[in-house]
């Protein structure tokens, strides 16, 4: 609500309406002095408020806004806000003719501007490390990301290859399980071929002995007819 009042002050200042510009600057001033607050808000208040004191011709109310801002500026804390306040203070005393306040806050605006090159330095060498960690973090995350997807890849290509043996393998098994009934079924084959040809010479020799009986029979049959009929013819 306060920060609220001090653009309400920026902008009547802009409009040209000094006394409502002045009374919200002071209001918004008044109310960070009160919390004990003594940072950005006051600082940038009190430059414009210079302007307008010096529109409007106001000495004494200038020479009270410089001697608020040489009572808080101990306690800023903000080396930004102090240069602010610091310069305000030597433009003040400049327009005054105040040669040693001058050389005062001229020199402590030397110190000042020192302390934040320093301090912007430091800025920048802590953000370069943020950085330079996130850049090797993230260089760090894109090998491990890169290492990770090349174990994938390479468990991939394990498995492909194991995959790959198992039906090798088990299409040898199965040719050499289909050779092997194969060639028991040939082996039975030849044994029963075998057996069937030992049987069939054992029939032919069986049929030979008939054959020679039945000419031995036959034979005797005739020699015993020849000596029947040789009889018959003696008689």
């Amino acid at each position: 609500m306060n920060t609220m009042k001090g653009n309400l002050g920026s902008f009547f200042l802009e409009k040209k309406n000094y006394a409502m510009a002045e009374k919200y600057y002071n209001e918004q001033i008044n109310f960070m002095i009160k919390i004990k607050e003594y940072q950005y808000s006051i600082v940038r208040n009190s430059k414009e408020l210079f302007e307008l004191y010096e529109f409007t011709n106001q000495p004494e109310k200038e020479k009270e806004l410089a001697n608020l801002l040489i009572e808080i500026f101990p306690n800023l804390t903000n080396t930004r806000n102090k240069i602010m306040a610091c310069a305000e203070l030597r433009k003040y005393f400049a327009k005054k003719n105040d040669l040693q306040k001058i050389i005062l806050y001229s020199g402590k605006l030397d110190e000042l501007n020192e302390k934040n090159n320093a301090e912007i330095s430091k800025e920048l060498d802590n953000l370069s490390d943020v950085l330079n960690g996130y850049i090797i973090k993230n260089i760090n995350q894109k090998y491990d990301f890169a290492i990770k997807d090349q174990q994938r890849k390479n468990m991939f290509l394990i498995c492909f290859v194991l995959i790959t043996i198992i039906i090798f393998v088990n299409v040898i098994l199965k040719i050499r399980e289909r050779n092997k009934k194969e060639k028991e079924r040939l082996e039975q084959m030849n044994f029963l071929l075998e057996s069937s040809k030992e049987n069939l010479e054992k029939d032919i020799q069986l049929q030979k002995g008939k054959i020679k009986n039945l000419h031995m029979n036959l034979n005797l049959k005739i020699e015993t007819e020849k000596a029947f009929l040789e009889n018959l013819k003696k008689n």
